[in-house]
């Protein structure tokens, strides 16, 4: 198959685990025979990351900036459909893949409306829900039916200097493409389907993981102090602040001695000082380290040394590998079953599920579990048993493309 990719982002520049899953899959396809070409958004001058791609990634494209003036964003739509139009004329794709489309322009979606083209979009999260109900700035007062006359005149008119201007890829009016879509959790699906968002034919597969990335680790006995670690984006939907007081509970409270790793990119300014103005309050210096950037390899290593992880995410969509990960690599998980993480996590077999907000029910549990360590190793045993047996990486490509095959 020829797939033309279209992402918000792609690594090694990426805003989380969205478009690390993307060039997980692309790479995995690629390496099956497939050929992929990605066309993708553009750096931010500001980006410490230097990206040295090769002739099949474009990074061209704009992201959506609500802050910009209309006939500017026009124009950026059109630079970006006239790159997508080349690149679909000369690669001439057999499948148009869209990966993380919440940031990009609205345009696309009319535009390839009128491709004969099948259209497979992989939703890891609100995209599809968010371009359905947000047609964006231009096609909102186009299409909005207005009981004047004149006001109708002069947008039909509007419509249509803009539709010659851009060469028919700024469509005249908002449209829907017929869309093949998998989701990687059912939560995702629910989103789609509640928001009524067309579809043609759709599909949940749940994200997997590499297991040779992600290997068991030998040592299963708690040790004092507690390892503790909690990977997410500094934005207050992550709840990593729940975390800091997670090791307050332990430490202060229940005397327990435990260290907390808080790793993940600061997107929220405001909240990674309301969390380390909470760490100075608590005292907590020496018991809370924060890493800003990791890489696969190491962060694998960070799971197999932690006895815990926490995933305190209060977001009602996506599906995070955070879990997966830890799950394969011994690495018991707490979590508020957020993110699709009751879908993959059976309350004290695998994991435990607990109330969301209640972090203090999660030093309950990890003061039961050392006063009953076999019950530890039992759930992470099973934990790794699960991910091998469901969660597999080729399981996951293997549905996938079966998928673009079908559609």
């Amino acid at each position: 198959m020829k797939l033309l990719v279209i992402s918000d982002s792609y690594p090694p520049y990426h805003s989380g685990g969205y478009e690390l899953r993307c060039k997980d899959v692309i790479d995995r396809l690629m390496h099956r025979g497939n050929i992929a070409e990605v066309i993708t958004t553009r750096i931010p001058e500001d980006s410490e990351i230097l990206c040295k791609d090769d002739k099949d990634i474009l990074r061209v494209l704009h992201s959506e900036d609500n802050s910009k003036r209309v006939l500017r964003r026009i124009f950026e739509d059109y630079q970006d459909l006239r790159h997508i139009n080349r690149v679909i004329n000369s690669f001439k794709p057999d499948i148009i893949y869209i990966w993380h489309a919440i940031n990009l322009t609205r345009s696309i979606f009319p535009y390839l409306a009128e491709q004969k083209i099948p259209i497979v979009y992989d939703e890891g999260g609100v995209g599809l829900k968010w371009a359905w109900e947000h047609h964006g700035p231009w096609y909102t007062m186009i299409d909005y039916q207005s009981n004047s006359k004149l006001k109708r005149i002069i947008k039909d008119s509007l419509s249509s200097i803009v539709n010659f201007l851009s060469g028919n890829l700024i469509k005249k009016r908002f449209q829907w493409p017929v869309i093949n879509a998998y989701f990687n959790s059912h939560l995702n699906l629910d989103n789609a389907t509640q928001a009524n968002v067309p579809l043609n034919k759709y599909q949940v597969i749940y994200s997997g993981i590499d297991l040779s990335e992600f290997p068991y680790k030998e040592n299963q006995v708690l040790a004092l102090p507690l390892k503790i670690i909690s990977p997410g984006r500094f934005v207050p939907l992550k709840g990593i602040v729940d975390s800091v007081k997670l090791i307050n509970e332990l430490v202060k409270k229940k005397n327990i001695p435990a260290k907390l790793t808080l790793i993940g990119v600061a997107r929220n300014i405001s909240y990674l000082h309301e969390i380390l103005e909470l760490i100075k309050e608590k005292h907590l210096e020496n018991d809370v380290e924060i890493i800003d950037f990791i890489k696969h390899d190491e962060m694998s290593k960070l799971y197999q040394s932690s006895d815990f992880c926490f995933f305190p995410s209060y977001h009602k969509s996506g599906f995070s590998r955070v879990p997966l990960e830890a799950m394969a690599s011994g690495c018991l998980v707490l979590t508020y079953g957020n993110e699709g993480s009751n879908e993959v996590i059976r309350n004290r077999e695998t994991g435990f599920i607990i109330p969301e907000g209640e972090y203090s029910v999660a030093a309950d549990l990890i003061e039961e579990l050392l006063r009953h360590p076999n019950l530890y190793i039992g759930i992470i045993n099973s934990s790794r048993q699960e991910i091998e047996q469901k969660y597999d990486m080729d399981n996951y490509v293997n549905q996938i493309e079966s998928f673009l095959l079908d559609s």
